[in-house]
């Protein structure tokens, strides 16, 4: 990305290797312009970065037992309660363990932070041999939001495609949640928190300060 000195500079070719489903040959060797925006086209001042990495080993501290973590009352080693917005997008169903991703997100927030988010739950490591995984309900998911201290102001399902081919015979929608919640408290406050120990495969309820 920091190589690209203009906008439209490269052609892609995403659906030449595909080849079911395809309207007109034509379709399949129809190449995609990149970039639309140019990254380093931005405005001065501009706080603006990519950062490359696992969301708990980046944000959190990358600990395995979540239960010791929350034990310890430190998750966010990096300026925790700093951001004013998180917005997750097609990515909380992307974790084993989706209440560390949101335990993460509830720390890196100040209090009246807001929380927007837009995605299925498709979970990616549901049913894979050999990995923990832990696949919540969206009402489960809103029942733990709240119980970690967010309010939810809007919610929504919208309609939502994902990477495909527009001009393709088939394509995947999902009904996608949408939602913005308000972190209500600080970390400093008292909470309740529902986590999974991985070690006796039961669910446990921890409430901070006891």
């Amino acid at each position: 990305m920091a190589s690209m000195s203009r906008v439209r500079q490269y052609a892609i070719y995403p659906f030449i290797h595909s080849f079911s489903n395809i309207r007109r040959s034509a379709d399949q060797l129809r190449p995609v312009m990149i970039p639309d925006v140019l990254p380093g086209d931005l405005p001065p001042g501009a706080a603006f970065s990519m950062v490359a990495g696992d969301f708990l080993d980046v944000y959190g501290q990358g600990k395995e037992n979540f239960v010791a973590l929350l034990r310890s009352c430190f998750l966010v080693s990096a300026a925790p309660e700093r951001w004013d917005v998180v917005v997750t997008c097609y990515f909380i169903d992307t974790a084993k363990n989706i209440m560390e991703y949101m335990e993460v997100i509830r720390r890196a927030l100040k209090p009246g932070g807001v929380w927007i988010n837009i995605g299925p739950l498709l979970y990616h490591f549901e049913n894979s041999p050999g990995e923990f995984s832990i696949e919540l309900s969206l009402e489960e998911v809103k029942d733990v939001a709240c119980k970690l201290g967010f309010r939810f102001e809007t919610e929504s399902m919208v309609a939502a495609t994902y990477t495909s081919n527009p001009d393709t015979m088939l394509r995947y929608q999902y009904e996608c949640a949408y939602w913005t919640a308000v972190k209500e408290w600080s970390d400093s406050d008292a909470g309740i928190y529902y986590v999974h120990d991985v070690d006796d495969d039961e669910d446990e309820e921890l409430e901070e300060g006891a």
